[in-house]
């Protein structure tokens, strides 16, 4: 193997989300050039060393502790900046002792020069951490702090360097973590799963042994005890304490906090399903379903299964609980993405998830806020679940938590609407079925002779549609593939021997795109397009007369029938408390299936106020008549958007006349340019 061969292994194996460019620019040469190499490396074994798909770089885990023991031996594995920075928290939290500048030097395998700079950054990182690294002339450097905080550093610091595809190997042969007792650990905790029937998430069960370890393997060093909240103990109830508390039975020198911190500590990881009776409390279930009832009224939809919605909603609010408790931050790789392109959804689940400040000592983070809202987008998109028969089966693999996985399955199932899915799986639990399937989505590689189509977790535009030319091949290369995705539109005709009709739906089919294009055009425009939907409503109406007068304007274009204004008129009746799209402002609706027969919308503002019967006033009402598919959803979270963080209500109270609240919904100034 060549020299350039071994840097390029040794940059992938050191660094997380690798890129062909990024490896390209670190070793000055082209991006042709490293994947020349790349294929050249990949040919000296049987199976694939390092994958790429697009530009992602991935490293076959069954060969990392190979080629790293190779980088290393031939004086090619050098620690990125980052990567030293975690190793010398590790170091300087789960060793008793303190360490010279020259101990740190040798350890890192760098100049002191290097460590003293490596050092001044660490020490702003950890006092920002609210830790502090404290230096004696006498015994050196050393890592000081409340012990509950430098638990939190400590797991996350673990957490980070589990994602680099050498870190593991990195916390054994820098003698941080025994690989015995992680291994002996790791079975007991299989055992703890089983016993409990939970299921972790990939990543869960790969990285929990190494941080739980962590903790004990302080604990042994340092003897520091930490002093947990009351609310933390009461774990000590429950039916799981004692089962979990069983896989740390041999470490005599663990106290009974350090047995609950651990407790918690498993009972705070992302799982893909759990039956928990810790938090089962009427309280939580209650402000669950509020949350959901809160989100289906301010959107104007009806999830397709309540029910299994507060089931994925509980197995991720429970461990997010612990984690504010234990004050353990998860990193969601997807959040910045997920706030760029889902924005509006993101701040009414931002907006709504205040229901459950009492509940944890401080607000849920971004990170935790964008989970919750990617599974409430992810039910949302159920409803773009087309035809029954469909020609091809598929399934979604994913390492993450539910979180992820579903809001991933939700976009493919809206990407492939031919496409039956069958589920998301992770991979220990696909690589231990037989699974028959044309397409398998995975974000891994996995451990299989089937074609897997590598995905990103977070698919923005140009991925999705990279993907879909990607999948439209597979269909063309396959004569079998082909004929059934033709079959599948002209079935029905063909048997009938209805010719007509046939090339009808091939010309259909033929068309597929376009109209497909025209429907995503069709989503993505306003409800409100005419200045016509807007009514400047001087007379004072009253309270029993608001929604028939709200509705005229829709029922006088024709998109609305009566039973529909009946039916809203009951609904509002019974719940106009929770029918608001912002702050005092109405959103009066009901199904779609009540008698809509165009989407449309109407905002009556009212110089005189109406008042509910508990005396509350509104001036502001907007009618809905929703979409059959909830083509309305994103409209109407870019217009609770604006009532919320941009005083809309305000604006459209102040307007003169129509045309001037037309401008303010489009966010356009008195000239008419946004």
């Amino acid at each position: 193997m060549d020299q350039l061969a071994l840097e390029i292994i040794a940059n992938t194996l050191v660094r997380n989300e690798v890129t062909i460019h990024s490896i390209a620019r670190s070793l000055g040469i082209t991006e042709n050039k490293a994947i020349l190499s790349i294929d050249s490396i990949n040919s000296e074994e049987e199976r694939p060393i390092i994958k790429y798909q697009k530009e992602k770089i991935y490293f076959s885990q069954e060969q990392v502790e190979k080629y790293y023991h190779i980088s290393k031996k031939e004086g090619f594995l050098q620690y990125s900046i980052s990567l030293r920075r975690m190793l010398l928290i590790l170091l300087l939290a789960l060793k008793e002792r303190s360490y010279s500048l020259q101990d740190l030097a040798e350890q890192m395998k760098v100049s002191k020069n290097t460590i003293v700079s490596d050092l001044n950054t660490l020490k702003s990182d950890l006092e920002e951490k609210e830790c502090r690294l404290f230096y004696s002339r006498k015994d050196g450097y050393s890592l000081e702090g409340e012990e509950l905080i430098v638990r939190k550093l400590l797991v996350e610091t673990v957490n980070k360097i589990f994602n680099i595809p050498v870190g593991k190997y990195l916390l054994f042969e820098e003698g941080l973590l025994d690989a015995n007792e992680v291994i002996f650990l790791q079975k007991r905790l299989q055992k703890v799963e089983e016993r409990l029937n939970i299921l972790l998430s990939d990543e869960m069960v790969e990285v929990l042994p190494y941080t739980a370890y962590s903790i004990v393997q302080r604990k042994k060093n340092t003897n520091s005890s930490c002093s947990l909240t009351t609310e933390i103990k009461a774990v000590t109830n429950s039916r799981e304490y004692e089962t979990i508390i069983s896989a740390f039975w041999n470490y005599d020198f663990l106290d009974e906090d350090d047995l609950i911190y651990l407790a918690v500590l498993v009972l705070s990881s992302n799982m893909i399903n759990s039956e928990f009776t810790v938090y089962n409390t009427d309280a939580l279930d209650q402000t669950i379903t509020c949350f959901i009832a809160t989100i289906e009224s301010k959107l104007a939809i009806q999830f397709s299964n309540v029910e299994q919605l507060k089931k994925v909603l509980l197995q991720h609010i429970r461990p997010a609980l612990f984690r504010a408790e234990l004050g353990i931050s998860i990193v969601n790789p997807l959040t910045k993405q997920f706030k760029e392109e889902y924005r509006s959804i993101y701040r009414l689940v931002k907006q709504e998830m205040t229901m459950f400040d009492a509940f944890v000592p401080k607000p849920f983070s971004e990170d935790e806020t964008a989970f919750i809202a990617m599974i409430v987008l992810s039910n949302i998109m159920e409803y773009s679940k087309q035809k029954e028969d469909k020609p091809f089966k598929a399934v979604v693999v994913c390492k993450s938590g539910t979180s992820i996985s579903k809001m991933l399955l939700g976009l493919l199932e809206e990407l492939f609407p031919f496409i039956s899915f069958k589920g998301t799986y992770s991979a220990r639990q696909f690589e231990s079925s037989v699974i028959e399937a044309d397409f398998i989505f995975s974000t891994v590689p996995l451990n299989t002779d089937q074609e897997v189509l590598l995905v990103s977790s977070y698919m923005n535009y140009r991925d999705r549609v990279e993907l879909k030319e990607r999948v439209d091949r597979k269909i063309e290369e396959n004569t079998v593939r082909k004929a059934r995705y033709i079959l599948s539109y002209l079935g029905d005709y063909l048997k009938r021997e209805k010719e007509k009709e046939a090339i009808d739906t091939l010309s259909k089919f033929l068309a597929e795109d376009q109209i497909e294009e025209e429907k995503e055009q069709e989503k993505s425009e306003d409800l409100i397009i005419d200045d016509c939907q807007i009514s400047i409503i001087d007379e004072k109406w009253e309270w029993e007369d608001c929604i028939e007068k709200a509705f005229n304007p829709i029922s006088n274009r024709g998109n609305i029938n009566q039973q529909y204004i009946e039916a809203c008129k009951k609904a509002f009746a019974v719940s106009y408390k929770t029918m608001l799209i912002g702050p005092q402002v109405l959103l009066p609706h009901v199904g779609f299936e009540e008698g809509v027969q165009k989407m449309d919308a109407q905002i009556s503002i009212l110089k005189h106020p109406i008042v509910d019967p508990d005396g509350e006033k509104y001036q502001v009402i907007v009618a809905l008549a929703p979409g059959q598919h909830n083509e309305h959803v994103n409209w109407l979270m870019r217009l609770n958007e604006k009532f919320v963080s941009e005083h809309l209500k305000e604006k459209l109270l102040s307007a003169a006349d129509s045309v001037e609240a037309m401008n303010f919904i489009e966010g356009k100034t008195i000239d008419g340019i946004r």
